[in-house]
């Protein structure tokens, strides 16, 4: 009882945050406006402290590239980070993620996800980015913590990290960066222009000035520039990407194969996908986007059952969410990437259900970025 209310909380809270009708919800607008007021007084004060180094920023002894955003909710961070992990880990550099480990049980007191061979987390430990991470990246250590001087220390003196990639980490100012990377969506990069809990925004706009380069993602097109959204980053340096998404299958694995998995994804091509008939499930921060995904592909969504970000699906969940699809007529349940692997070790995982993962796109800008990374690294 006390769970659902506090769902049908969040639900009603995100429709008062996002609403463009000045005339809906205006007592509670005044009041979410009142504490995005002293939301915002806090965040300047402790930008503040550390600009006047009264709080210490801290160094490693690598490089530090750090990828976030300005709003809350999904802009692509985690596939993101995972594409520079990969180019870098391709020149040759030892590369380590780090990720805060948001609502993983590993949080607070840190430690390894995967040492670059084997994972040491379950999806509980790590949470469901860094475990997602981790079973995606293979050959490349996941580090989770609260701390990431500390994960840092770590990634350094236990996997001689060169480069350290920090997932979720614009507002994370105390730990000094090499290459600040700002991701905004292309359609509302700073939401609806106000602080949490009035708006999505998680400091003030003028915050974008500490970003070395702007990446536009979700972008339509990749032809047309994106427009120049403020003065704090017009004479940024920026680039323009889409998020392609990627079919999957699971299929089963034989145990003896693979002892930890009982399950894989065997990729489908894009263009087979019409004519499925899908119920699809998720808990991302962009569910919405999620299910355009599904109907511009074609597919026939037959239902749908979304839940908030990082939701921890209960057994009883599972079962009823494949009811829901069989009642539906659907044949096949769909969800995220990082949904399958939250529950990928289940054992009343549904026997057909196909996994949606994205893939960054950068188009003819793909050589220019990636020699922008390169340039930062060798500085």
């Amino acid at each position: 009882m006390v769970i659902t209310w506090i769902k049908n909380m969040e639900k009603r809270y995100q429709g008062i945050s996002d609403a463009h009708d000045p005339n809906r919800w205006p007592v509670a607008k005044a009041v979410l406006s009142m504490i995005s007021v002293c939301y915002q007084l806090g965040v300047q004060l402790r930008t503040e402290l550390y600009d006047r180094a009264i709080l210490p920023t801290r160094r490693l002894e690598c490089k530090v590239i750090a990828i976030g955003n300005m709003t809350a909710g999904g802009t692509g961070k985690t596939p993101m980070a995972m594409y520079i992990a990969q180019l870098v880990e391709r020149s040759g550099k030892r590369v380590v993620i780090i990720s805060r480990g948001y609502r993983g049980s590993a949080e607070k007191r840190g430690g390894v996800v995967s040492d670059g061979s084997q994972i040491l987390m379950s999806p509980a430990e790590a949470g469901d980015e860094p475990y997602m991470m981790a079973q995606k990246l293979g050959s490349i250590p996941v580090l989770v913590g609260r701390s990431r001087y500390k994960s840092g220390l770590e990634a350094v003196r236990k996997f001689q990290a060169q480069v350290v990639i920090l997932d979720d980490a614009f507002q994370h100012i105390q730990l000094h960066r090499d290459l600040n990377l700002l991701l905004l969506d292309a359609k509302h990069p700073f939401g609806n222009g106000f602080l949490l809990p009035r708006g999505r925004l998680r400091e003030p706009v003028a915050a974008a000035n500490r970003a070395d380069a702007v990446v536009y993602t979700r972008s339509n097109s990749m032809l047309q520039a994106p427009r120049k959204t403020n003065r704090w980053i017009e004479s940024k340096p920026y680039f323009k990407s889409i998020h392609t998404p990627i079919f999957y299958q699971v299929t089963g694995v034989q145990q003896k194969e693979l002892i930890r998995r009982p399950y894989a994804l065997t990729r489908i091509s894009n263009h087979d996908m019409s004519g499925y008939s899908v119920y699809a499930f998720a808990a991302i921060a962009n569910n919405a986007d999620f299910r355009k995904t599904i109907e511009s592909s074609e597919m026939e969504l037959c239902g749908f059952r979304f839940f908030n970000d990082h939701h921890v699906y209960s057994d009883t969940e599972l079962d009823q969410i494949v009811l829901e699809m069989k009642e539906s007529g659907a044949r096949w349940l769909i969800t995220t990437e990082k949904d399958f692997f939250r529950i990928e070790n289940r054992s009343n995982l549904p026997s057909r259900l196909l996994v949606v993962g994205i893939d960054i796109y950068f188009g003819d800008q793909k050589d220019k970025f990636e020699n922008f990374i390169f340039s930062r690294l060798s500085d």
